[in-house]
């Protein structure tokens, strides 16, 4: 028996979440919290009987107690979306939230696996790690949507399906990130682009945030998220791939996904938070590895600046 809990549950994110993976049988029960109890009650009511069409997924929702015995918990609270220049911006209202976050985990289900979406990812993910004192594989930033990005804006220069290409962000889940343009795959075979095609896609990524904030509607990337946060707990749960038709590339590498979490000595780094590509769980709960890629020179560089720059906004909140 698996068990989910989602913190947030009554906003886009939070109810995109719980909608995927319910109806793609990830989970035996799915457990929603929320302090929006009217929106809440609503969610649990309108899933709980979408579920029971098509399977036999326990919904339940309530108060934090609801979350005891979770096997991952998703945290997909924030506070609302506003126009901000970069994600870096939402950490001041971000950082007590997570911090009260931690202290009910830690009460109610302390021997679960952590999955933040909370912006700024990285830094909130080594707050998480203060606060709760877990070991570092129970804890992870969700930050797939990057690699997501990456691909189709590399089919859009190539003029060919994202579904063909695969390729790997890593870094800051921001405006330092880095794209690996080594990882590259089409159709499973590697892909050199040229130094202008790199450009390209490099400022294809770059617009990307810019261009979505100034639409200023306060709204998440929920159908998105909830797709990559799909295989993202597919693989916590040591089951990659279960859900075949979704989000699969042909060129991925098997069971190979992406998130921020804290290196220890890997890629020479350590104690700060930045995507990495990691080997799945074996289903007892936590990542398995953090793979080590052989980086260009530049790239792993570039890397170092990113953690860097981490480093310097979590030395913020202390």
């Amino acid at each position: 028996m698996t068990k989910l809990g989602i913190v947030g549950a009554a906003g886009g994110l939070g109810s995109a979440i719980g909608f995927v993976t319910g109806l793609n049988g990830l989970a035996d029960e799915l457990a929603l919290t929320d302090g929006k109890k009217n929106i809440l009650e609503t969610q649990v009511i309108d899933l709980s009987d979408c579920l029971a069409a098509v399977g036999s997924v326990k919904v339940v929702g309530g108060d934090w107690e609801v979350l005891a015995d979770s096997d991952v918990v998703i945290m997909a609270a924030s506070v609302t979306s506003r126009q901000v220049s970069s994600r870096s911006e939402y950490l001041a209202a971000n950082l007590q939230m997570v911090k009260t976050v931690a202290s009910k985990l830690n009460k109610f289900c302390p021997e679960a696996t952590l999955i933040s979406a909370t912006s700024p990812v990285d830094v909130l993910v080594m707050v998480f790690h203060a606060e709760l004192g877990w070991e570092r594989h129970r804890i992870l930033g969700f930050t797939a949507n990057d690699s997501l990005r990456f691909r189709g804006a590399v089919g859009k220069v190539l003029n060919v399906s994202p579904a063909r290409i695969d390729g790997l962000v890593i870094g800051e889940f921001g405006e330092t990130r880095v794209p690996v343009f080594s990882s590259l795959r089409l159709d499973g075979e590697p892909l050199k682009l040229t130094r202008s095609q790199e450009t390209a896609v490099e400022k294809n990524l770059a617009d990307w945030y810019p261009r979505w904030q100034s639409l200023d509607t306060g709204r998440s990337c929920a159908w998105t998220s909830s797709l990559t946060m799909l295989k993202t707990v597919e693989a916590l749960l040591g089951r990659p791939g279960a859900s075949t038709r979704l989000g699969s590339s042909p060129a991925a590498q098997p069971g190979q996904f992406v998130a921020s979490v804290l290196p220890d000595g890997e890629y020479g780094l350590s104690n700060v938070a930045l995507s990495l590509p990691l080997a799945p769980g074996d289903g007892s709960g936590g990542w398995g590895s953090i793979i080590e890629l052989d980086l260009h020179k530049s790239e792993l560089e570039r890397l170092r600046q990113s953690a860097l720059m981490v480093q310097s906004q979590f030395e913020m909140t202390l």
